[in-house]
């Protein structure tokens, strides 16, 4: 940000009478004196330095208004009241406070007097509800509680001394304002706050903006010229045929103008568009993904609902904000392929949808309208942190999924899921938790435990905290667990380890009264597939089912395709789940698939026992080792389950995972299909 340096004096005059007035002159006596070293050097002057910014704008501390800890204001000592109705986060100083501001300038130092004062008139305190009380102790406001908001310097400042400007000398030969003392962080520290991170907020405020590195539009400017150009020389051609004919050279201007406007209207049009082209896993891409996810084991220090702290962040958990916010402006992130990522749209939006950013409302959903696409002048402000680090890599493209059929009384208390997409890819070895699919609705039900991870701040650092949680009530879009979020706290993942694959569940959702929700992923699975290529093993067409991985029960999330023909063997153990067994395309219209199934049985069964170099996976010797009985277990509790279910939930009769599409699964999974 170029700026020009100038250091002003700035203080609160606050006007008090001490008593009747003294007789002047004359020696102080012994006792005067005696009191006067009592008292000197007592009173606090709320005072600070200030730098210029503009020709009218100067940066300064909030220590000069609003006495410390305490928010009150220091002009008549009231409290300053709360955050609700302030969306933006910044703070207006009253009228009342800005009358009894002095503002000195610079040149009257050290003997100013009222002549030197320039008038006060307006003030914001940037960013004071995005401030943690602790940080506020030692910054007084202007920025928010992170490491990446601010540097730490060794301890060079005085108590109370705060305001002062931290200057760079940039290789170009320029002064750069890179931050502005906010007092002592620690006894052996002092915080300076990063005025990089104020650059959205002074934008927004007093219209001091720093270039903006994506907008090539300025030469588009040069066009407008070029028009009056072209003009004038038409009204010149037709300023001599007027005496004779009137109609004909008014006319041909006339037509010429909209020609020479046409080219320059759609130069606004292509800045609505996104800069990038969005890029969609393709269906090589997506088979990798699911070949490769749920493998890397994950930290869960804590085993029941006592939250316990992570040591480092997971390297498929990153943080998402947008530029100068903080507390509900963040969110967790959770990888769910090398460029996409799942996040709550808080990140982006105001729980009054209003966008983060700019404060204007956000556009109502069309006809037969699902997802929201965030406008790219949004999607350039987000800052992506992979996994905890200081350095941000751009998004080029944010979705918002299913918002436009969220209720209204949803919206109330909760957001929506959003993906992002990242300009570079990461983690293409895999890493990243696999997705559960509506197959699995029924396994993620009331009393099913899940690992559940949530986010919070403490001394300016983001913490990762994990717990065990029950489901206590559900349904096919959400899940219910006892409260443990906080304000402010979504997007956090909620998994589980599904025959050790690691399957990301839902996404915390905030909450109201004593519950705390969490969106389904398997209800997005639909959107995600088309949205960004992100799709379940069952959209993959014309799957080889006898050459799948090793049979499991037939609820299960999506798991990693097993490897192509042409891949030598492997002597690793085979993937532990398999897709359902389906009906063959070449028999969709046997009428009797009870049949069909037994014909089916009998064939692979005989070929299993006759031929020894059979490709199925599965193989006569494996069925001998102890695990067809073990199959035949899992297969009659699953019945019963079945049977129970039939029995005391006689309203799911249209249930596929009910009654007997139960029993066809389960004679499909003892063959190992």
């Amino acid at each position: 940000m170029k700026i020009h340096m100038v250091v002003l004096y700035l203080y609160l005059m606050i006007l008090v009478t001490n008593g009747e007035k003294k007789k002047s002159g004359g020696r102080l006596t012994p006792e005067e004196n005696e009191q006067r070293l009592k008292t000197c050097g007592t009173t606090k002057i709320a005072a600070a330095l200030t730098t210029m910014i503009s020709p009218r704008h100067f940066l300064t501390s909030s220590q000069v208004v609003m006495n410390e800890i305490s928010y009150t204001w220091r002009y008549n000592s009231k409290s300053v009241g709360g955050c609700s109705q302030i969306p933006q986060g910044n703070l207006e100083v009253p009228e009342e406070a800005l009358k009894k501001l002095g503002f000195f300038k610079s040149g009257c130092l050290p003997k100013c007097t009222t002549l030197s004062v320039i008038p006060v008139t307006r003030a914001v305190i940037l960013n004071y509800c995005g401030t943690s009380p602790r940080m506020w102790e030692w910054s007084h406001g202007l920025l928010n509680n992170s490491d990446r908001m601010y540097y730490k310097f060794p301890r060079y400042n005085q108590k109370e001394e705060r305001g002062s400007p931290v200057m760079k000398l940039e290789k170009t030969g320029k002064w750069n304002l890179i931050g502005l003392g906010a007092q002592n962080s620690s006894e052996k520290e002092t915080g300076v706050l990063r005025m990089s991170w104020l650059g959205g907020e002074l934008c927004r405020e007093v219209g001091v903006c720093p270039p903006d590195p994506t907008a090539s539009p300025p030469l588009k400017p040069t066009e407008p010229p070029k028009v009056e150009k072209i003009t004038t020389p038409t009204t010149k051609k037709a300023a001599p045929p007027p005496p004779p004919k009137t109609n004909k050279p008014k006319t041909p201007p006339v037509k010429q103008v909209p020609t020479t406007v046409k080219p320059i209207t759609p130069a606004p049009k292509p800045e609505l568009k996104p800069t990038v082209v969005a890029r969609k896993l393709t269906a090589e891409e997506n088979v990798r993904r699911l070949k490769t996810c749920g493998k890397t084991p994950i930290d869960t220090p804590s085993g029941d609902k006592t939250p316990k702290k992570l040591k480092e962040w997971p390297n498929w958990v990153s943080l998402a904000r947008t530029r100068e916010q903080s507390g509900v402006g963040s969110a967790l992130t959770t990888m769910i392929s090398p460029r996409h990522f799942l996040t709550s749209s808080q990140v982006v939006m105001h729980d009054n949808t209003t966008w983060r950013w700019n404060s204007e409302s956000v556009e109502s959903c069309g006809k037969d309208q699902v997802n929201l696409e965030v406008p790219d002048e949004i999607v350039r402000k987000i800052r992506f942190f992979e996994s905890g680090k200081d350095s941000s890599i751009p998004v080029t493209r944010v979705v918002i999924l299913d918002y436009c059929k969220i209720p209204s009384r949803v919206k109330k208390w909760s957001q929506a899921v959003m993906v992002m997409e990242i300009a570079e890819d990461i983690g293409v070895d895999g890493g990243f938790p696999c997705l559960a699919d509506n197959s699995t609705d029924d396994v993620y039900s009331e009393g099913k435990e899940l690992d559940v991870y949530s986010m919070s701040e403490k001394r300016g650092m983001q913490i990762i905290h994990h717990r065990k949680l029950k489901v206590t009530k559900n349904n096919t879009k959400v899940l219910q667990f006892d409260q443990y979020h906080k304000d402010g706290q979504r997007g956090g993942p909620i998994m589980d380890n599904w025959h050790g694959t690691w399957t990301l569940v839902g996404l915390g959702a905030g909450g109201k009264n004593e519950n705390s929700f969490a969106f389904r992923i398997s209800a997005l699975q639909e959107q995600l597939c088309e949205v960004v290529g992100v799709c379940w093993l069952q959209d993959e067409p014309k799957l080889p089912l006898a050459k799948t991985s090793e049979p499991t029960p037939s609820k299960s999330p999506e798991v990693p395709l097993p490897p192509p023909p042409s891949d030598p063997p492997s002597t690793e153990a085979p993937p532990p789940r398999a897709p359902p067994a389906r009906k063959p395309e070449n028999d969709e219209d046997d009428p009797d698939y009870e049949a069909y199934l037994q014909r089916k049985k009998e064939k692979e069964e005989a070929e299993m026992y006759e031929n020894e170099d059979t490709d199925i996976l599965i193989s006569k010797d494996d069925l001998d080792d102890g695990t067809r009985p073990q199959l035949w277990i899992t297969a009659d509790t699953l019945l019963q389950e079945a049977v129970n279910r039939n029995i005391h939930n006689p309203s799911d009769k249209n249930d596929p995972w009910i009654g007997w599409p139960w029993f066809f699964r389960l004679q499909s999974l003892r063959l190992g299909h």
